[in-house]
């Protein structure tokens, strides 16, 4: 059965916003001057993205939140053998505000972000290959 067009637009435009947020951290960490905090702030945000993205393509309501626990447990009732990428994934939760502000706490250096993207491209094509090729956006 093919996908409502509406529906399929709107998941490629999360997966898209997901992609760009990829480009971003990895530009952030070719910089002259690298940017370890903020790439670990998109890399936060394309995996988010790339979550709310799944729910949608499954008529899976979800609120607006920055959990990537929450999101990947809702989406454990559609791809439960995704489980371990969604735990792989976990650590990045932290960098959705946190380190956006002044913290006391250590701030990511730049192999702790490109491992991060390193993981986010595995994962993202692991995920892509669950959907629907009408939805998949080229990377």
């Amino acid at each position: 059965m093919a996908l409502d067009p509406l529906l399929a637009e709107d998941v490629r435009h999360w997966f898209q916003l997901a992609l760009e947020d990829l480009s971003a951290a990895r530009g952030l960490c070719q910089l002259a001057q690298p940017l370890p905090s903020a790439a670990m702030f998109h890399c936060q945000q394309s995996v988010e993205k790339t979550y709310k993205g799944m729910l949608l393509l499954n008529s899976e309501p979800f609120k607006k939140t920055h959990s990537l626990w929450e999101l990947s447990i809702s989406l454990l009732g559609h791809y439960p053998h995704l489980s371990p990428h969604f735990d792989s994934l976990e650590f990045l939760q932290d960098y959705a505000v946190e380190f956006r502000y002044p913290t006391k706490q250590k701030k990511p250096d730049l192999l702790t972000a490109q491992r991060a993207i390193g993981l986010i491209e595995a994962a993202f094509s692991v995920f892509t290959s669950e959907v629907p090729a009408e939805v998949r956006v080229a990377t």
